[in-house]
């Protein structure tokens, strides 16, 4: 009986990490369309696949949720046109802000916020905001320049000193980084925080009745 669960349980996983991850897919080829209006200079995209792997993450085992983001990073290139190391740098970086988002918004949701939901998306969006905003204007975005042979080094301090040779903003590097990646990352983990919200409502309420029927 016990086996009988457990395999029920293991095709269950698998099953649903199979169709989360397409609709994931697909809707990260959507989002390749979906570029924020004031970042076009950056490439930046509204991620939409991330709605789709949260799910993973909460409602079955986190390694599905890994195996799910590393398969996206591996076919994301492929899916959105950008099969070269721009590409896949690009997904890395998407790579990276959605494990520290996840994981940050399963940490405290875990040691200090169980039934205050709100208060850990918040510090969630907040800490993922300011560490990849930080990696994107000391390092990623660097590093993009220098792919594209538009400076001779990765060095952030060789950019934001011949910013105004590189782009015509009025802005300097630092202060511009920060307005466009800061307002990108806020707004773009804010729409997958309402989903994940509502999410995380209907998976405590489910416990709690399931609870209550346990103790009747």
């Amino acid at each position: 009986m016990n086996k009988n669960r457990y395999n029920n349980n293991y095709v269950f996983s698998i099953t649903l990490t199979g169709v989360m991850l397409s609709l994931a897919l697909i809707s990260l080829f959507i989002s390749n369309y979906l570029i924020w209006p004031f970042g076009q200079y950056f490439g930046l995209k509204f991620d939409l696949s991330i709605i789709f792997i949260l799910p993973l993450f909460i409602s079955i085992k986190k390694h599905y949720g890994l195996i799910a983001l590393f398969i996206r990073f591996i076919l994301g290139p492929i899916i959105t046109g950008n099969i070269d190391i721009s590409g896949y740098l690009g997904h890395f970086i998407l790579l990276i802000s959605n494990f520290i988002y996840i994981y940050s918004f399963l940490l405290f949701n875990k040691l200090f916020f169980s039934k205050k939901v709100i208060c850990s998306i918040i510090l969630a969006i907040l800490i993922t905001t300011v560490i990849i905003t930080l990696l994107n204007i000391l390092f990623f975005t660097p590093l993009f320049f220098y792919i594209f042979k538009m400076v001779n080094s990765i060095s952030f301090i060789e950019i934001a000193q011949n910013w105004s040779q590189i782009s015509n903003e009025k802005f300097n590097y630092y202060w511009f980084t920060l307005i466009i990646y800061g307002t990108f990352n806020l707004f773009s983990f804010s729409i997958a925080s309402i989903f994940l919200y509502y999410m995380q409502f209907f998976i405590l309420k489910k416990q709690k009745k399931s609870i209550e029927k346990q103790e009747i």
